[in-house]
């Protein structure tokens, strides 16, 4: 039965990652990491001009990093929160936090996930709206 539950577990997991746009915040990061690092690297910049720019910079990267954080914070718990529920509603032989922080529940949470994944993608295109 624990083995059903990570399995629905994974199902939820992939389906919040396909919801939540994480994608945007990350690509702003790298985005700002770039051009800061250009900033910096670039002889024909003076240092006054760059001391301007660059603090500009570095609010998107901090904008950015807590944004993708903050989405990450929302998948991790609604699926910590599914599987409390799911601890409570059936009858395991064991804890499902215990077995998904363990070696085996983790290899097994990966396979599942990223074939759950695979046969989704499949069966059901991904449309981003941007």
């Amino acid at each position: 039965m624990i083995y059903l539950a990570l399995c629905i577990i994974c199902m939820i997991a992939v389906e919040l990652f396909i919801l939540v746009p994480i994608e945007k915040p990350v690509q702003q990061l790298v985005a700002a990491s770039r051009n800061s690092a250009k900033v910096v690297a670039s002889s024909r910049m003076s240092d006054r001009r760059k001391e301007k720019i660059l603090p500009k910079y570095a609010i998107r990267i901090a904008g950015s990093t807590l944004k993708a954080f903050l989405m990450l914070v929302l998948v991790v718990g609604s699926v910590w929160i599914a599987a409390l529920l799911l601890q409570y509603l059936l009858p395991l032989e064991r804890s499902i936090i215990d077995f998904l922080v363990s070696w085996e529940g983790l290899l097994l949470a990966t396979i599942v996930s990223f074939a759950y994944w695979q046969v989704r993608k499949r069966l059901i295109p991904v449309v981003r709206s941007h």
